[in-house]
């Protein structure tokens, strides 16, 4: 059986991923391509509302 994640733990969890994508984001560098930016940040964005809803 799995064990599910309690509330605390997704909250960690969700914030953790948020202050990735942030970094991820925002220090990639104006050589990173803006159309990858813009993808990587809806998937992560996506899994981030998938998480904690």
């Amino acid at each position: 059986m799995k064990r599910k994640l309690t509330k605390n733990q997704r909250a960690i969890l969700g914030f953790v991923i948020l202050c990735l994508c942030t970094v991820l984001i925002l220090y990639t560098g104006p050589g990173f391509n803006f159309a990858l930016q813009v993808v990587l940040a809806s998937m992560l964005m996506f899994f981030l509302f998938w998480l904690v809803t």
